[in-house]
C-alpha cells in the first residue's frame, strides 16, 4: 500500500507530533460535515465548500504546529496571532498540553461564518 501526500504528511512526523496533530484534524474535520481536507503546498489544508479554510503548518525554526485561518483577519479571538501576517492568522499548539477543543471549534465556526 503506497501512503498518498496527506497521509505521508502525517506518517513523517515525530510520534508525538503526529498524535496531536491527528487529533487536531480529527476536531477540523469534526466540526462541520462540509469540511474536507488535501494536500496543498507541503501541508494539510481544511476546505469549506470549497474555499479554503484554515491548514496546518510547523514552524521551521521552533518545530511547533499551528492552525493558519486562511482569513484570520476578519476573525477576533484572543487566541489568533497575526504577527507580520497580513491576511492569516494563527492559533498556536502546544503539542505538550490538551488541545483546545473548544476554542479550535469556535474560532473554525467563525471563521465559517464569512462564507
Amino acid at each position: 500500500m503506497t501512503l498518498n501526500n496527506l497521509d505521508s504528511f502525517y506518517e513523517n512526523l515525530n510520534p508525538e507530533i503526529r498524535e496531536c496533530l491527528l487529533a487536531l484534524r480529527d476536531i477540523i474535520m469534526d466540526t462541520n460535515k462540509d469540511i474536507r481536507s488535501a494536500y496543498k503546498y507541503g501541508a494539510p489544508f481544511f476546505y469549506y465548500k470549497g474555499k479554503i479554510l484554515c491548514y496546518i503548518w510547523i514552524e521551521r525554526k521552533s518545530g511547533e504546529p499551528y492552525v493558519g485561518f486562511y482569513y484570520g483577519y476578519l476573525l477576533n479571538h484572543p487566541e489568533l496571532e497575526a504577527g507580520n501576517r497580513k491576511q492569516i492568522k494563527i492559533l498556536k499548539i502546544d503539542v505538550y498540553r490538551d488541545l483546545p477543543i473548544q476554542v479550535i471549534k469556535n474560532i473554525l465556526l467563525k471563521a465559517i461564518d464569512h462564507y
